[in-house]
């Protein structure tokens, strides 16, 4: 009974287009807190520029946005939320296409970081050994490992700069 309570007031049915502004804010707060405590941002598949966080805060931003109007956008599903988008007309399917293989693959990265490492962790490695042990796990199958290792490091700056600038197009309010 209470998420159904609750409801109206986090999905509103209009919002103030200036309240983009403070989810702006909060986002680039966010960023400049984890750099000022001497976070590596660079290397963080979770929280850094085009990382996980980004699809999802992402996603979470037109949640708010278009909740109120469209129940089917209230879950706490990524991929369940981008269908969504897509079906009612609020995000491109290439957008939503490119967001859902993004974050599937943050994830799998990050869950194959975890395995090596038992414990939680979303630091892609600088070692090269290392990214040639990552890029392995993850599934690159390449018959030499430095190309497997150069397989999954383009993958990882096209899934970065992909995420960043669809969040930065649509949460930050730049062009990307």
């Amino acid at each position: 009974r209470f998420p159904r309570a609750i409801a109206p007031f986090v999905y509103r049915r209009s919002i103030d287009p200036a309240a983009m502004g403070s989810v702006r804010a909060m986002k680039q707060r966010i960023e400049d807190e984890r750099r000022r405590a001497g976070r590596d941002l660079e290397v963080d598949l979770k929280e850094g520029p085009g990382g996980i966080r980004d699809v999802e805060f992402l996603v979470q931003s037109l949640q708010l946005f278009h909740g109120g109007r469209h129940a089917e956008v209230r879950t706490g599903n990524v991929c369940d939320a981008l269908d969504a988008f897509e079906s009612l007309g609020i995000l491109p399917g290439a957008v939503t296409e490119s967001l859902r293989e993004a974050y599937l693959w943050l994830r799998r990265t990050e869950h194959a970081l975890q395995l090596v490492e038992e414990r939680q962790t979303q630091t892609f490695p600088r070692d090269p050994a290392a990214q040639t042990g990552l890029a392995r796990r993850v599934g690159y199958d390449a018959p030499r490992g430095e190309d497997a290792r150069n397989q999954l490091l383009d993958d990882w700056t096209r899934v970065r700069n992909d995420v960043r600038a669809h969040f930065e197009a649509l949460v930050l309010g730049t062009e990307g």
